[in-house]
């Protein structure tokens, strides 16, 4: 008989290396054995596990045992039927390492890494991620293990603690699981609640995330080191000075960013965090990180994609601004202002503010920060932040007139000399094809309204649809540019959906919300991804099949092959209607209702920019506004009209 063992090797790694020595220290541990039932024990080594759409991405190593055995593992008489272990692994020299009682530090580049810390968020974060995709029932106690591979067993602290030393034996392992666990009790140590479990949750994490060929041009276009024509003047002064790319929707601002993050994460094994309010993009590009093998924030070098709310919910309860149990969100601005007393008024020092990084360093230490739609964030963000972190550590996208959050533009090179700063102005569109460039450029004329992005020279074609009601708005239609998208290499995955707020409701059982094109997607055999749910938009989709659905508010820096905007007369009456105008009193040149206008118009322009190829335009009446308009515009010979 055979034990079943499983070592889900995904390439030569670390992580990899060290599953293959746990692997042989349990063959071991099992050879000096006479047991007959074998078969009964199934372990599990999965190196370099990634939980897709979790705030903690990467698990260097997860084991999971079930022993059904006459005579399983055991620990001070204590049977051991299943166990659930994340293990950290740090390859630190002795002298880089040291502990304050039984917490344990780790020198990395002149910096100090609680690793107890980073392995305690990282079992909370992996539980809740198996709960999430699987529900309560499947999930296990989770055992967290460190693993120094550089440090003897006796160099260890003597108190309790859940660190392995260099000398590894199976036996002592499955110790130091059970010691450190606090599951009391003289029972079995069983973490699963059926016997399934443990393949569920297996199958759970060795799950694949594959690349459509749309993220393969990604990631070729991110990991280009240098963009043609443009010079790397300004790679020179970076980390000197403030760095601002500057564009309209779809000149690749985003791209840059990420470009930069990848260059530095390989070359300098740099720390970088992008920041962004949009919960949609950053699911979207936490896919796309993942797609490219880059570390989250647990490792000694990472790219990690973070919202600003979380991000500045973790600084507000470190800073003990927010306490532990207190509403956050509810009280987010008066939180933010509250820390920007403090900080100038010097109740926070630099110095707490070191410490603060020093311990929770996987969170809070970053060698670059990125802003991506930068353009409207709120002045008390960027004074924190800036507070916090040397201004010359960030790099910015400027979006122009592509504001969300507020009506003002905020100036990120407030009080900053302009010596130290630079703006990199970007004018060509990476992502619109000539055909679609050329009808926002029309389409904007006509609602006069200022937009000046050049076509790439040698990006050719791209479709216009225009489509009047909802009898053209078929099943047909759909299948027909659904078969078009994955004729030319992509998949369901790549398409974006947009739809204003009257498309979307409360689900009977008052379980979130969903759109009315959910529903019509499902009846039509297919699976969505409906990001109009607050909890479904936090992770992105899993499967290439997938269709992507997320309401106006959140499509801002996501883009499709092709792209459907749903209703998008009702979305621009949406956005007149809901305008909150910031000016106390009028003037001669421009009223409340002039700039309600002109807030409508540039909320358009964020939709008209997501899509490459195929761009869909929906409107429910061509006597709308913006149905007016886009009727008058149906002899362009590069639109097609379809009316009822």
């Amino acid at each position: 008989m055979t034990i079943n063992l499983k070592v889900h090797q995904v390439k030569d790694s670390p992580e990899a290396r060290a599953a293959e020595q746990i692997r042989q220290a349990l063959e071991d541990h099992v050879s000096k054995t006479n047991d007959s039932n074998l078969d009964q024990l199934s372990v599990h080594i999965i190196p370099s596990v990634q939980c897709f759409g979790s705030g903690v991405r990467d698990i260097d190593l997860v084991i999971i045992i079930r022993d059904l055995r006459d005579h399983p593992f055991e620990v001070d008489d204590r049977k051991i039927r299943t166990m659930c272990l994340t293990v950290e692994l740090k390859d630190q020299s002795p002298d880089k390492v040291y502990f304050v009682g039984n917490e344990c530090h780790v020198q990395y580049r002149d910096r100090d890494h609680n690793v107890t810390h980073q392995s305690e968020r990282q079992k909370y974060a992996f539980r809740d991620y198996i709960t999430q995709n699987l529900g309560q029932d499947d999930t296990p106690y989770i055992v967290n293990l460190i693993w120094f591979r550089n440090v003897l067993t006796r160099e260890l602290p003597r108190t309790q603690h859940n660190i392995i030393g260099a000398e590894l034996r199976w036996q002592q392992f499955l110790d130091q699981a059970v010691l450190s666990s606090r599951r009391e009790g003289s029972g079995d140590f069983d973490v699963f609640k059926s016997r399934e479990g443990p393949f569920r949750v297996s199958k759970l994490l060795t799950a694949r995330l594959d690349p459509t060929e749309m993220d393969r041009r990604k990631i070729e276009n991110v990991t280009k080191k240098v963009f043609k024509g443009e010079g790397r003047q300004w790679e020179s002064k970076i980390g000197e000075q403030l760095l601002i790319f500057r564009g309209r929707g779809g000149t690749g601002k985003t791209v840059r960013l990420l470009r930069l993050a990848h260059q530095w994460y390989v070359e300098q094994g740099a720390r970088v965090l992008l920041l962004t309010y949009n919960t949609a993009l950053v699911a979207d590009l936490k896919r796309l990180a993942s797609l490219m093998g880059l570390s989250s924030s647990l490792a000694d070098r990472a790219v990690d994609i973070s919202s600003i709310h979380s991000f500045m919910g973790t600084w507000l309860r470190v800073l003990n601004v927010v306490q532990p149990g207190e509403a956050f969100i509810e009280n987010y601005e008066r939180s933010k202002n509250e820390a920007i007393e403090f900080l100038k008024g010097g109740a926070i020092a630099r110095d707490d503010i070191k410490q603060a990084i020093s311990k929770h360093s996987a969170e809070l230490e970053w060698d670059y920060i990125m802003i991506d739609e930068s353009q409207d964030w709120p002045e008390n963000e960027r004074d924190i932040l800036y507070s916090l972190y040397d201004y010359k550590k960030f790099v910015i996208a400027d979006g122009v007139d592509q504001l969300v959050r507020s009506q003002n533009t905020i100036d990120w090179r407030h009080q900053i000399d302009r010596d130290k700063s630079q703006i990199v102005t970007l004018r060509k569109s990476l992502r619109l094809k000539r055909n679609i460039c050329d009808f926002v450029t029309r389409f904007c004329a006509a609602l006069d309204y200022d937009w000046d992005v050049e076509p790439e020279p040698n990006s050719y074609g791209g479709r216009i649809i225009v489509v009047e009601g909802e009898q053209g708005l078929n099943e047909s239609l759909h299948s027909e540019i659904f078969g078009r998208v994955c004729e030319e290499g992509n998949s369901l995955i790549d398409m974006l959906f947009c739809v204003p707020p009257s498309w979307v409701k409360r689900r009977p059982d008052g379980g979130g919300r969903s759109s009315t094109v959910n529903d019509t997607f499902k009846d039509w055999g297919y699976k969505p991804w409906d990001g109009v749910d607050n909890n479904i938009r936090k992770e992105f989709p899993k499967t290439a099949d997938q269709l992507r659905i997320v309401q106006y508010d959140s499509c801002r820096g996501l883009e499709g092959w092709a792209t459907f905007n749903y209703a998008i007369d009702k979305f621009f009456e949406y956005k007149l209607q809901t305008f909150v105008d910031p000016a106390l009193q009028s003037d001669l040149l421009e009223n409340a209702e002039t700039r309600a206008t002109l807030h409508a118009k540039r909320w358009m322009m964020i939709p008209l920019t997501r899509a490459i190829d195929t761009l869909v335009l929906h409107v429910e009446s061509k006597d709308s506004y913006v149905g007016n308009i886009l009727f008058s515009m149906r002899s362009d010979e590069n639109i097609e009209w379809i009316g009822e």
